[in-house]
């Protein structure tokens, strides 16, 4: 197994700043296009070049690929200007060009052979210092370095982005054994920072890391869907909470990355793991039932995926089992082996087989089980890593049903060497560390759970101390203590939390008794909300990680926010059919411009359909496009830079003192208005829900102008109606 030596696997810090100024794409291909549209959305001019046609426009086919972009939905572009700066070139009347170029991203999607006669022809014409990187899924990286003159070969890096490669950012480079271990890190460091992408160095081995994790996971499911008869619904959505999501499962991910793609990612898998893992890694039948399962939607005249909407089915898909979910949420793995039925099978063996085979990888790449969580994450968003999970499960418990199966000759392949040692490691380090700007600040007091700050006795910083962080009672009540103080000392507030959780996941199923807990909890949060709003000056967030639930609500009242490019929202309280706490769509509302009554009620529908489609908003670019991420907010590329961009915020504000901005004043509804929102309601995936949120905006207690308060007061005691009743029938 070849390694590559002192070179770090996962880059997150920007040693070398020498970034590349010219870069150019050799194949007006798709993915081609969409590389060259990343370089165009940083404003960065970029040549696209193909072979010449005939006649009068040689560059017709790369027009055509630009103007099929500008068709893509959801779009490559930051915006249609974005466009023109991808500039058309051909081989035949711009040959002295390349040697312009200080990058160049080679992009036809051939097999090496055919990449091996295109470098053979174009290499005499790129710049002996051009650092060139050849887009490979999975094929060998080192037959097609061969083609090259033995001068270049030390500036040759293979590359493996992901499609979109706007949306999944993972990029796997592989350099072979002549590449300059310098360079490496100069292409890492460009991408990531000036592109936003996340950079992995791999081996140079069948399907690199991320696309081995792929057939396992895909294959490995349809072999235990079939072995249980569980329907391709089920799958599908039992696949999707696994992954994290409420829709688009592992059938949703085939469907967007072809399964022309998905099948040659299969023919790769090395014959050594086909005999170790089995039918586990060998199901083409498995596959084949998928095509005809996805084709005869297709022939019925509806997609297999209805994009932006519920995913549609030939069959209808099947809500999981209440028992399996509250199961998976309490991670609970003694009562999920207890548990009867073939939904519970299915998730039992599928987990277990995924985390041998995470163990098997981890061993041959050197990846630890975090990083292959990152791995999944940012190649498919994966959201709810397979290893997270399994520390959730307790490792302990789950290596002894293993070793159980093991000796009863269940298992079909031997017991991973690293599990009784690797899975067992939890993440360390659950409190955050002190960053550069916090240590330029004054400590003021620090509590259980939080620490206030001060910076320049002008912007007040609260602080979270641990990286999972949830608005418990006891947190509530120090943010609320924090939110006092900086009104009393007539300072900003800014909240600044750089982990992985900012917000808490709860737990909504309880019994009916916890109910006055929650109750309290929401009193609460009511007060921080109304004391954010109510402060006279501006308050900024500084977050990375997720926000959920009740971060999201703190994240609304912000005037300024300053995201890591990883952030991702998620209201889990809409999961069960509850309405979002916090009112984190009213204030989405007031964040918009009003234009006229008409688009008013448009946009009323518009964010309550998309907010009650889905339950989470995986990317900050899907964000951007909602509105949820404003113009002036920032966002840094790495995590590395956000305390460096907080601090640039906070210095902006402390020279120009600006006041706090006015939000939008939404008004009472009008009948007429709540006629068409109820007849609209029905194309939402919960038109109760739907009603019910409506309803709060034309209650009797409202006045002209909407009030936040009652608002608020509304939602809460909809929240307990719902609860109530969610736990009435549970039992």
């Amino acid at each position: 197994m070849s390694r590559i030596p002192e070179v770090p696997q996962l880059m997150n810090h920007f040693p070398t700043r020498q970034y590349f100024h010219e870069p150019a794409v050799l194949g007006a291909t798709t993915m081609g296009g969409l590389i060259a549209a990343l370089f165009a959305n940083i404003g960065q001019r970029v040549k696209l070049y193909d072979r010449p046609l005939s006649g009068e426009h040689p560059e017709k086919p790369t027009f055509q690929v630009i103007d099929g972009l500008l068709q893509r939905i959801p779009s490559p572009f930051s915006g249609p200007e974005a466009s023109s700066l991808i500039v058309p070139r051909n081989y035949r009347d711009h040959w002295n060009e390349l040697g312009e170029h200080d990058l160049v991203i080679e992009c036809y999607g051939d097999r090496p052979g055919e990449k091996q006669g295109w470098f053979s022809r174009l290499s005499p014409g790129i710049g002996k210092d051009a650092m060139i990187l050849s887009l490979s899924h999975g094929d060998s990286v080192a037959e097609v370095a061969n083609a090259l003159p033995a001068g270049i070969r030390p500036h040759f890096l293979g590359a493996h982005f992901f499609f979109p490669p706007r949306l999944q950012r993972l990029v796997e480079l592989i350099p072979t054994e002549r590449t300059e271990r310098r360079l490496i890190r100069t292409v890492a460091d460009s991408l990531q920072e000036i592109l936003g992408a996340v950079p992995v160095v791999v081996a140079d081995t069948p399907n690199f890391v991320a696309n081995r994790l792929l057939v396992f996971a895909v294959n490995s499911a349809f072999a235990h869907a079939r072995a249980n008869d569980l329907p391709v619904g089920s799958l599908e959505m039992l696949s999707a909470r696994l992954m994290g999501r409420k829709y688009g499962g592992l059938c949703f991910l085939l469907d967007q990355i072809g399964l022309d793609f998905y099948r040659a990612s299969s023919e790769r898998v090395p014959d050594g793991e086909r005999r170790r893992y089995g039918e586990l890694l060998v199901s083409p039948q498995v596959i084949d039932n998928f095509l005809l399962f996805s084709n005869t939607g297709r022939e019925a005249g509806k997609g297999f995926y209805d994009y932006g909407k519920e995913p549609i089915f030939c069959d209808s898909l099947a809500e999981p089992p209440q028992t399996v979910l509250a199961l998976l949420e309490a991670a609970d793995w003694k009562g999920l082996c207890k548990a009867s039925g073939k939904e519970a099978a299915f998730v039992r063996d599928y987990l277990r087989d995924l985390w041998q085979y995470m163990m098997h990888v981890s061993r041959e790449s050197g990846f630890s089980g975090r990083q292959l969580d990152h791995i999944l994450l940012h190649a498919f968003s994966w959201n709810s890593g397979p290893y997270a999970l399994l520390q959730n499960f307790s490792p302990a418990t789950v290596h002894a049903t293993t070793r159980r199966d093991e000796s009863a000759g269940k298992l079909g392949y031997p017991v991973s060497g690293l599990w009784s040692r690797r899975c067992r490691s939890c993440e360390g380090g659950k409190t955050l560390e002190i960053d550069p700007f916090t240590q330029q600040c004054r400590l003021l007091g620090e509590s259980t759970f939080s620490k206030v700050l001060s910076y320049h006795d002008k912007i007040l910083i609260w602080q979270p101390v641990e990286k999972e962080f949830g608005f418990f009672e006891p947190m509530l009540h120090e943010l609320s203590e924090a939110i006092a103080r900086a009104r009393k000392m007539h300072c900003a507030l800014m909240i600044y939390h750089h982990g992985r959780r900012f917000g808490g996941a709860k737990h909504w199923r309880r019994q009916p008794a916890d109910l006055p807990d929650y109750a309290r909890e929401h009193r609460l949060l009511c007060n921080v909300i109304i004391g954010l709003r109510m402060l006279p000056y501006p308050v900024m967030l500084s977050v990375s990680g997720a926000l959920i639930d009740y971060g999201c609500a703190i994240m609304m009242q912000a005037d300024r926010v300053i995201y890591d490019v990883d952030v991702s929202w998620r209201l889990r309280a809409i999961e069960y059919g509850l309405p979002p706490v916090g009112g984190v769509w009213f204030e989405w509302l007031r964040r918009l411009p009003h234009l006229s009554p008409e688009l008013a009620r448009l946009q009323i529908h518009t964010v309550l359909a998309r907010l009650l489609g889905d339950g989470g908003i995986n990317n900050l670019h899907a964000a951007r496009e909602l509105g949820i991420v404003r113009g002036h907010d920032r966002f840094a590329m790495n995590a590395a830079q956000m305390p460096k961009i907080s601090q640039s915020v906070a210095d902006a504000w402390l020279d120009i003192r600006q006041p706090r901005p006015l939000r939008y004043a939404l008004r009472k509804l009008e009948q007429d208005d709540i006629s068409y929102l109820v007849t609209r309601s029905e194309e939402t995936a919960l038109p109760a829900l739907y009603r019910d949120c409506l309803a709060l905006l034309g209650s009797e207690n409202q006045k002209a102008v909407l009030s936040l308060r009652h608002l608020l007061h509304g939602e809460a005691q909809l929240f307990a109606y719902r609860y109530a009743a969610m736990n009435q029938e549970a039992d």
